[in-house]
């Protein structure tokens, strides 16, 4: 038995009712194992019975006794709410079969006559006795269990094998919008709806399912919560047996989930003015770069156009040069254009990025046209390694461009401060994308011969606000983006120690499903192959795979 509901410690507490102090003795020979409370009148033994510290567990009472008799103290005591529950035994010379019925009408729970037989006593006495031990730890395992489930934040609900609703806890009834009693006896399962309002599929199949596999784990259902209201909910249940092995009873745990959505929603929405953010960052960051990108196009357009002008005042404006002109001049309008629409998709605010089949190299190659000018300028020398072919994965475009940008972004930043303060190889930084075929991956990764990080800022690195860059350079938020966005992918990141010192990032992801398309990376305009920049070959040690 649970040590709760055991009872206190010592024998248990009889009180002998009598006038006569010769049948007082007697049953206190008889009975002397029991810790035993005399009253001779009725007055004293109701005194006794209400005003103890630990009422007595059972009562023998006789019947005739002046001023009160034992049938008047019997009503007496089962009137008062505080000792209707003490069993009583009526021990008495009235032996008349209308005497013992009157008693036990009362609400004695036995009758003996006088003269007693000690054997018969002692028995009535412990088979009573007993049964009040059983009837309060019951009572007291009701009342611990009530607790809990009053204590419940979730609702719990007791149906029969049929689904009417035996019992339910205060935050069942609060979710129902309805008190225990006016729901007692109805169908649970017709309390569930959809958003339209039609009947809920949940109410047949579920509760069917439930009762043949024993266990119903985390199923979200909509409740009708009063007044036609729908409230969202996790249902789990499971099945009580009975001795033959049928279904006894069914409990249900509904948590109410309509506060977390609403607060799932509401991170949503952060979450993406938050990435939102990280893009105008590093567009800021990068505005340098773009300035350049931009300015080429319109350099050679300012030319031409100038070349042009020239000849038609000199009036000497053969017809194949102005339609080659032109084709230049749209060439670079379309390419100045296409910069502009890539500046506008990568700022754009997605408010949901809903994954999809995204080509890595492509966009990847993609995110590198935001950095050609700068690494030009810089005379930072670039290595890219981009298979022509890579499985597919189940990520936003945009959002895995700006886990590039991002680690561009760092790189670039780490080698000029690195460059600042000592003598060295060039600058340099290496993008490699690939299917790692033994962890079954595609990984991303981008290394630099930076000035690198120490192992604790290697550890905290992804942790909001935290920045190696100087006061006002960087937000401290970049990294922590990037670590939400590849876990929202089902993806892992890591940052390693890179070549001569510096930082490797590598990103890995899940491919498609098998059966997927295998999608060829265009080698378009975004990186090509006429860039100044240098490949640099660097002995790299191999890493560790992230599994």
């Amino acid at each position: 038995m649970n040590p709760a509901f055991a009872t206190g410690p010592g024998p248990e507490t009889i009180l002998i009712v009598d006038d006569q102090v010769t049948n007082v003795d007697i049953l206190r020979g008889l009975l002397s194992n029991y810790d035993l409370r005399v009253a001779l009148n009725g007055q004293r033994a109701l005194r006794i019975a209400r005003q103890s510290r630990k009422p007595p567990d059972l009562i023998l009472l006789d019947v005739m006794m002046p001023d009160m008799s034992g049938f008047e103290v019997c009503e007496q005591l089962q009137a008062d709410p505080a000792t209707r529950d003490i069993p009583v035994i009526f021990v008495t010379a009235k032996n008349s079969v209308d005497d013992e019925r009157k008693g036990l009408s009362l609400g004695a729970v036995d009758y003996i006559t006088k003269p007693i037989s000690p054997p018969l006593v002692r028995a009535r006495v412990k088979v009573h006795l007993d049964l009040k031990r059983q009837r309060d730890a019951i009572t007291e395992a009701k009342q611990y269990t009530e607790g809990i489930l009053e204590s419940l934040s979730d609702g719990l609900v007791v149906l029969s094998p049929h689904g009417a609703i035996l019992t339910l806890n205060r935050p069942a009834c609060d979710m129902l919008g309805r008190a225990e009693e006016e729901m007692v006896g109805r169908k649970l399962m017709d309390c569930f709806i959809d958003w339209k309002g039609t009947e809920n599929p949940f109410a047949a199949d579920r509760l069917t399912r439930l009762i043949h596999t024993g266990r119903l784990e985390n199923t979200e259902a909509t409740l009708n919560a009063g007044g036609g209201q729908p409230l969202e909910v996790l249902v789990s249940g499971s099945v009580m047996r009975d001795r033959t092995g049928g279904v006894g009873g069914i409990i249900l745990a509904i948590k109410d989930i309509s506060r977390f959505k609403r607060t799932q929603e509401a991170l949503r929405d952060k979450e993406a003015q938050l990435i939102h953010a990280g893009r105008l960052t590093s567009l800021g960051e990068m505005a340098t770069g773009i300035a350049h990108e931009i300015n080429q196009p319109l350099a050679i357009i300012r030319m031409r156009a100038q070349s042009l002008q020239r000849s038609l005042t000199r009036g000497d404006v053969p017809p194949d040069k102005v339609e080659n002109t032109m084709r230049i001049l749209m060439e670079q309008v379309d390419r100045v254009t296409t910069i502009i629409d890539h500046m506008r998709a990568y700022s754009y605010l997605e408010r949901r990025a809903n994954p999809r089949l995204t080509c890595l190299g492509e966009t990847t190659r993609r995110a590198l046209g935001f950095f050609r000018e700068q690494f030009r300028a810089h005379q930072i020398q670039f290595s890219m390694d981009i298979p022509e072919r890579l499985p597919l994965v189940a990520i936003h475009d945009n959002r895995f461009e700006q886990i590039v940008v991002n680690f561009l972004s760092n790189a670039r930043h780490a080698v000029m401060e690195r460059h600042k303060t000592r003598t060295g190889p060039p600058m340099a930084i290496a993008i490699r994308l690939y299917h790692d075929q033994e962890t079954d991956r595609v990984c991303l990764e981008v290394s630099d011969n930076g000035k690198g990080m120490t192992p604790l800022e290697r550890e905290r690195c992804m942790e909001p606000f935290f920045t190696t860059k100087e006061v006002g350079q960087g937000t401290g938020l970049g990294l922590y983006i990037v670590h939400g966005i590849v876990t929202e992918a089902q993806g892992a990141i890591e940052v390693l120690e890179g070549p001569e010192g510096g930082c490797l990032f590598r990103v890995a992801f899940p491919p498609a499903p098998p059966g997927e398309p295998v999608q060829e990376t265009p080698m378009d305009a975004a990186f090509p192959s006429d860039d100044q920049t240098q490949a640099v070959g660097w002995e790299r040690p191999p890493a560790p795979l992230l599994r």
